[in-house]
C-alpha cells in the first residue's frame, strides 16, 4: 500500500457470535454490502469470512490490522473456542503478512498480571469494553500503527511481538 494510504482495522468476533447491528456504528448506508455473519464454531468458515473481508479492504487500497477477541467474561466462557480463535487469527496474520493487534493478550495482562477487575475496562454485559477500555485500546493501537509506519519508512520490517501494554 502506498505511504499515506488509509489503515483499516478489522475487529474479529469476540467468540460469542456477531455483534448486534447497532454495535458497529455508522448507518447501513455507510457500507456498500452488509458485513457477513461470523460463524461461531467453524474455523474454516470464520477464516473464509476474514479472508474475504481483508481482500475487500485491500482492494480499496487500505492496509489492514486484525484485532483479535476481547478478554472479558463473555468471551472467556467460550473457553477453548476463544483460544482457538486467537491462535487461528495470529497464524493467519503471520501467513498473510497482515498486522495483528493482540487485544486478547493485552486485556488478559490487564486482568491477570496487573490485577485490574473486569469492570475497570468492560461494561456490565461482560462483553463490550467501557470508555476507559476503548481509550486504552485506541491509544495502544495508535501507538503500534505509528511505530510500524516509522519502521517501514526507515526500511525495516515492522516488529511482530507482543509489547508490554500497560493501561493508561
Amino acid at each position: 500500500t502506498a505511504p499515506g494510504a488509509a489503515v483499516t482495522t478489522v475487529s474479529t468476533p469476540d467468540a460469542t457470535g456477531p455483534e448486534p447491528e447497532g454495535e458497529r456504528g455508522g448507518s447501513p448506508d455507510d457500507d456498500p454490502a452488509p458485513a457477513p455473519s461470523i460463524p461461531d464454531s467453524d474455523p474454516a468458515a470464520t477464516l473464509a469470512v476474514v479472508r474475504d473481508g481483508i481482500a475487500r479492504i485491500q482492494a480499496a487500497g487500505a492496509d489492514v490490522v486484525l484485532v483479535d477477541p476481547q478478554y472479558v467474561p463473555a468471551v472467556n466462557q467460550k473457553g477453548e473456542h476463544a483460544s482457538r480463535m486467537v491462535k487461528m487469527l495470529a497464524n493467519f496474520a503471520g501467513r498473510h503478512r497482515v498486522g495483528l493487534f493482540p487485544r486478547f493478550e493485552v486485556m488478559r495482562a490487564w486482568h491477570d498480571d496487573q490485577a485490574l477487575a473486569f469492570d475497570r475496562f468492560s461494561i456490565s454485559d461482560g462483553l463490550h469494553m467501557n470508555d476507559w477500555g476503548y481509550a486504552c485500546f485506541a491509544q495502544l493501537l495508535g501507538d503500534d500503527i505509528i511505530r510500524a509506519v516509522g519502521e517501514i519508512k526507515a526500511g525495516a520490517n515492522p516488529s511482530r511481538g507482543v509489547l508490554t501494554y500497560r493501561p493508561l
